[in-house]
């Protein structure tokens, strides 16, 4: 990253204006580029200007989902490990890094189904088949909770719920269901279709 040198007036050479949010202060000496107080907490804009850009973070999850709606599995008999090997081979193809099973670590030694990682971002994909929402809907929703309060530890807002198959009408209210309650999480959910030619 090229930062902008620091502008002086020489007019007044301690009245600067913030590269980060734009407003104007008066610095307490004559190095300081940023602003030192934004929304009362110090030194905010020099902290945030050199963290990695959440805009960016988004962007590769976008494009991540973008890749994932374009999928469709080829057979209603998968099962989880054959979806799982079906969407590394498909994510590989347009990301550089899928690791399969990442571990998450911790006490229980959890494991995410796949990991896409650029550089510093990484998204965990968590796979679920939609013949799972035709039996016991709430111990589906519990089990599912109590995984992602693991994942998002490490992946925070990069994590998708993946559901694989066709979206019958018993499944169809439970996905919608989920879907809003993962969204309020800001767990994003998608569902790859099957392909039914």
């Amino acid at each position: 990253m090229i930062l902008e040198p620091i502008v002086i007036n020489p007019f007044d050479p301690f009245l600067r204006i913030c590269p980060f949010c734009g407003s104007e202060f008066y610095a307490d000496h004559m190095s300081r580029k940023f602003c030192p107080e934004f929304e009362g907490k110090l030194n905010y804009c020099k902290d945030n200007f050199h963290k990695p850009r959440m805009h960016e973070k988004l962007l590769f999850r976008n494009d991540v989902i973008r890749h994932l709606l374009s999928l469709e599995i080829l057979d209603s008999e998968y099962d989880h490990g054959a979806i799982q090997y079906f969407l590394t081979g498909c994510l590989e193809c347009e990301f550089d890094t899928v690791i399969p099973e990442y571990a998450i670590g911790g006490e229980f030694l959890k494991r995410i189904d796949l990991c896409v990682k650029y550089e510093k971002l990484k998204v965990g994909i968590e796979i679920k088949l939609m013949s799972e929402l035709e039996g016991d809907y709430s111990q589906h929703v519990n089990g599912l909770l109590g995984q992602l309060s693991y994942y998002e530890i490490i992946f925070k807002n990069n994590l998708i719920v993946a559901y694989a198959g066709k979206l019958s009408h018993r499944s169809r209210t439970p996905f919608e269901k989920i879907k809003s309650l993962l969204n309020e999480r800001g767990i994003v959910v998608v569902h790859i279709p099957e392909n039914t030619d």
